[in-house]
């Protein structure tokens, strides 16, 4: 199980840098490179951000925002997802996972 930072400004912070690496990062690897999040990685990470979610707002959003980032980082330009994110969980799991997670996260200011 991964350990969870105590405040919720640390929850916050460790949210927003994610979403940062996924942003700046993730998709972005050089042709052959291996990728930032492996297929390997997905579920478990998918499960700790979700559950995630259930903390308190800014909170949140910040891991919404991660989740949006994580599932961007597959697209491949035509609208759909990396073959092999398909072979990792079903059709466009990621895209699926943040869809139906970030639906019900409101913004926070």
């Amino acid at each position: 199980m991964a350990h969870r930072p105590p405040l919720p400004l640390s929850q916050e912070t460790t949210a927003w840098a994610l979403g940062q690496v996924f942003e700046q990062v993730h998709g972005a690897e050089a042709e052959g490179a291996a990728p930032i999040v492996s297929k390997e990685m997905l579920p478990g990470l998918l499960t700790a951000l979700v559950e995630s979610l259930k903390d308190e707002p800014r909170v949140a959003y910040y891991v919404c925002d991660a989740i949006r980032l994580l599932a961007l980082g597959f697209n491949t330009g035509d609208g759909g997802l990396g073959t092999w994110v398909e072979g990792a969980g079903g059709s466009g799991a990621a895209k699926e996972c943040a869809a139906r997670a970030c639906g019900s996260v409101r913004r926070s200011p």
